[in-house]
């Protein structure tokens, strides 16, 4: 039976769902958005064409009025201004309500900006109590292992640069190119492993990324 997850775990399982949902969230408000400003543009053009479609109205209207004055048959009456005007109050109110949608969700949008950035913080304080909590033993064996590994890299270069400053490998191009390069501390030595080339901190770094998404990761054996 698995022992249940401990309280700092339970902690990082809920910021890492805080921390989704708020880039969820944004990212709906974000799209939102965007069709909030699509939808004013939309809006816009339907109003502009409802009080061009009014002035069209009221010229039809002074045409059909003076045609049927002067030749006594007007035809079929056009489209009348209050009809076309009542489409213009009803695309007047569609625009003003899409806007107020926008400025609503801009809003929005602007109070949820930093969310993500805060949760993340949240889930970084918690991904170190769980560190703390279970990875000291792995951190404090590693130090132990690379003091003794420390202390043999320092006997050998010691004795490798007594042998150097006696003569040795005068002759030899690869320790004349050596010579002199032990004598700073292990910290300083160019033998130092990238990040990237190391296996154990390639391993120990995707751990730590996995939790960032999955508070149950397991921690290297």
């Amino acid at each position: 039976m698995a022992a249940a997850p401990s309280a700092a775990r339970l902690a990082l399982a809920a910021a890492v769902t805080a921390h989704q949902e708020a880039k969820r969230e944004f990212a709906a408000l974000h799209q939102a958005n965007r069709a909030a400003d699509e939808a004013v543009h939309e809006a816009w053009n339907r109003r502009e064409a409802a009080i061009a479609a009014v002035e069209r109205a009221k010229i039809d209207a002074v045409t059909h009025l003076a045609t049927g004055i002067m030749s006594g048959n007007a035809g079929p009456a056009p489209v009348s201004v209050q009809t076309v005007r009542t489409a213009l109050q009803a695309a007047e109110d569609h625009h003003t309500a899409v806007t107020a949608a926008r400025v609503r969700i801009a809003a929005d949008l602007e109070a949820a900006q930093n969310s993500p950035g805060f949760r993340e913080l949240l889930v970084n304080n918690a991904l170190r109590a769980v560190l703390a909590a279970e990875a000291t033993p792995a951190a404090a064996k590693l130090a132990k292992e690379l003091a003794a590994l420390q202390h043999q890299l320092a006997d050998k270069a010691t004795a490798l640069n007594v042998l150097l400053r006696a003569g040795a490998g005068a002759d030899d191009a690869e320790l004349k190119a050596i010579d002199g390069r032990f004598n700073t501390p292990p910290s300083a030595w160019d033998v130092t492993l990238a990040p990237d080339a190391s296996p154990t901190a390639t391993r120990w770094r995707a751990v730590v990324a996995a939790l960032r998404t999955d508070a149950a990761a397991a921690l290297p054996a």
